[in-house]
């Protein structure tokens, strides 16, 4: 279980990094194939630009709670901004290789 909870830590690190960067082709690129015909690079924009426009700029994040039913998984990552905090929740599936975003979820 702790080799899983590395993977999903990387996993939601890169997803982050890459948000925080701009670089949504990235995190489409992390996501399940069947997922990207509604998480397109287009719609995660639009929903970061949303999210960091009631929190702020941010200012960091920290990795929060994981949870793993079999080869699904739940990853919060918790931002702090220059207005107030919020989270992203990842759903990933494994498909036996590698963990794959299957949804990108933003909470105020």
């Amino acid at each position: 279980m702790l080799q899983t909870y590395r993977e999903l830590s990387a996993v939601a690190t890169r997803v982050a990094n890459a948000l925080q960067q701009s670089d949504f082709n990235s995190v489409v690129l992390m996501t399940e194939p069947s997922a990207r015909a509604t998480l397109t690079e287009g719609e995660l924009q639009r929903r970061w630009r949303a999210f960091i426009a009631v929190i702020g700029a941010p200012q960091g994040w920290k990795l929060g709670q994981r949870q793993v039913i079999g080869h699904i998984a739940t990853v919060q990552v918790h931002f702090w901004g220059a207005a107030r905090a919020g989270a992203m929740q990842l759903k990933l599936r494994s498909n036996g290789r590698e963990w794959r975003i299957t949804e990108v979820r933003f909470e105020l």
